[in-house]
This record gives C-alpha cells, sequence and structure tokens, in this order.
C-alpha cells in the first residue's frame, strides 16, 4: 500500500486483507474502551465496527504514517 500526500510517500506492507466490507461508527464509549491499552493513538483516526461479522477495526490515519 502506498501514501502519499502529494509531497511526501511512504509504502505499508500489507499481508492479507480479510475483507472488503461497509463499516459502521462506534459510539464514544466503546471507542474509549477500545483504546484502553493502545499505545500509539495518533496513528488511528477512527474505530468502527463491522457488518459481516463481529469486531472493531481500527482505521489507521496516513498523516501520522507519512510524517514519520
Amino acid at each position: 500500500l502506498v501514501l502519499s500526500d502529494g509531497d511526501l510517500h511512504s509504502a505499508v506492507v500489507v499481508d492479507q486483507v480479510v475483507s472488503v466490507e461497509l463499516l459502521t461508527a462506534v459510539d464514544e464509549e466503546v471507542e474509549r474502551n477500545a483504546l484502553r491499552g493502545v499505545d500509539r493513538v495518533d496513528l488511528l483516526s477512527r474505530i468502527a465496527k463491522r457488518e459481516r461479522a463481529e469486531g472493531l477495526v481500527f482505521l489507521v490515519s496516513a498523516h501520522p504514517l507519512l510524517a514519520a
């Protein structure tokens, strides 16, 4: 996966795509509970839940990865 903001470029290696599906935003309480114990919350943009299966998805923000 290649990330770019027009000036900076970065690559991220993805070992597997599990599915492609619609995600639904979670409420603030679920998000707070899910973030407990996460060290690098600055890398996340949102947390969502899957439509097809149980479980949460952490959505990574490209901006901190490009700045690193």
